[in-house]
């Protein structure tokens, strides 16, 4: 009887296995009153995220889009046993939304399915959907062909010039949402750098703006290129000085001439590979022994294939004068022909011809009528019998014995008669 005090004693004097009796028998007593309290209650869960199932690539070949509906609309009411409803988290609650079976655009009502957390059974829960069907705006997807814009986002070079942006496509084809699409003006690209100084050619990505100038979402927009290429094409310009080829003749060098040409310079617009290399451009060829005294003439700018004349000007003034020299004139009494054919016979009938010769005055003096001979080139009528005449560019003049002197090209007409030599 003692021992069994003891004990006791000791049981009771264990506040740990007393703390532990007492949760085990309120475990015990709660489990009573759940299963027989285990009462019906309701549970109203607000604003349950929507989502959506079904292939929109099949609306999309069906000509349709989504263009919004209302993704916190959705209010459920569950009623089941409190042991059930009361453990239900409303972060694990959705709907979902079945877009397969549209096929007409507007506003259209969609039924939608609840989930809910895998261990809860349905058939155990009795739910009010509020609404029972979610309104969808469905839009017809349309075509449209708008222009693409752009610019240079910067600056050239000094002394180069920038031509307009070239695009290719040169159009952009978007699709979407009619209500979308129409407020979509064109598409834009820009080139962003400084200093430019050469061709540049890159792709870049459109962005849309609408007839305001405002940046379009392209959400919901689809563009068959989703990149442009852009070239924006940089041309050099320069001022380059006009000039002419002078031909030594007649007794003078260049040394001899002076020449003036109005307008002396132009500018020049071009590729940089070529212009860069050119300073003068050559205008024309002049021959100083067809200039008594002076010579004035117009004459064409012509300029190579890719280059552009920024000044406008299409034609100079050139003025040539022949400084230094005297002139004195003589008559020449000696013909000779070159180039005649075998078995023709060459006669002159012109038997004098007054010629016009420059150089020093100093040498005039030893220079007489015979020292003169016109030599014609009658290669072109060596076979053709009968009286011809030759022009100045048939001829030439020789002066004998005279090294700094030379003869003015405006020589007069040469008569001669071509014959068939007898035998």
């Amino acid at each position: 009887m003692n021992r069994i005090r003891t004990v006791a004693s000791k049981i009771g004097s264990n506040r740990v296995f007393l703390m532990l009796i007492s949760v085990l028998i309120a475990f015990i007593v709660w489990l009573f009153l759940v299963n027989e309290e285990n009462e019906d209650i309701e549970r109203e869960f607000t604003g349950v995220p929507v989502f959506y199932t079904g292939d929109e690539a099949q609306l999309s070949e069906n000509g349709l889009i989504v263009t919004g509906y209302d993704t916190t609309a959705v209010t459920l009411v569950l009623r089941g046993k409190r042991n059930i409803v009361s453990h239900i988290d409303r972060s694990e609650i959705s709907v979902t939304l079945d877009f397969t079976t549209i096929r007409a655009s507007g506003k259209v009502p969609c039924t939608y399915t609840i989930n809910l957390p895998e261990e809860v059974n349905f058939n155990e829960l009795f739910i009010t959907k509020i609404p029972e069907q979610i309104d969808v705006n469905i839009e017809r997807i349309v075509p449209k062909v708008i222009p693409i814009r752009g610019s240079l986002e910067g600056s050239v070079g000094e002394g180069y010039l920038k031509e307009n942006l070239k695009f290719t496509p040169a159009s952009l084809t978007i699709r979407g949402p009619s209500s979308r699409v129409d407020e979509i003006d064109y598409a834009w690209v820009s080139i962003v750098q400084d200093n430019v100084t050469e061709t540049i050619v890159a792709n870049v990505e459109p962005i849309l703006y609408d007839i305001e100038g405002n940046v379009v979402d392209t959400q919901g927009i689809t563009m068959d290129y989703q990149s442009i290429q852009v070239e924006l094409p940089i041309k050099m310009q320069k001022e380059v000085s006009l000039t002419v080829n002078l031909i030594a003749g007649g007794g003078a060098d260049i040394d001899n001439a002076t020449v003036e040409i109005k307008p002396s310079t132009i500018r020049l617009k071009g590729e940089s590979s070529a212009l860069s290399a050119i300073n003068l451009l050559p205008l024309d060829k002049i021959d100083l022994g067809t200039i008594n005294g002076k010579l004035t003439k117009t004459v064409p700018i012509l300029i190579d294939d890719g280059m552009e004349n920024l000044s406008g000007e299409l034609t100079a003034e050139v003025t040539v004068t022949i400084v230094g020299l005297s002139t004195t004139a003589r008559t020449a009494r000696a013909f000779a022909a070159e180039n005649a054919a075998p078995g023709y016979s060459v006669r002159f009938i012109t038997s004098s011809m007054l010629v016009t010769i420059r150089g020093s005055a100093d040498e005039f003096e030893f220079i007489t009528d015979e020292d003169i001979t016109v030599i014609c080139d009658v290669s072109d009528i060596a076979r053709t019998p009968g009286v011809h005449e030759l022009d100045a560019e048939d001829i030439s003049v020789i002066v004998a014995g005279a090294n700094n002197v030379g003869v003015i090209k405006n020589y007069g007409r040469v008569s001669v008669e071509i014959a068939v030599e007898e035998n």
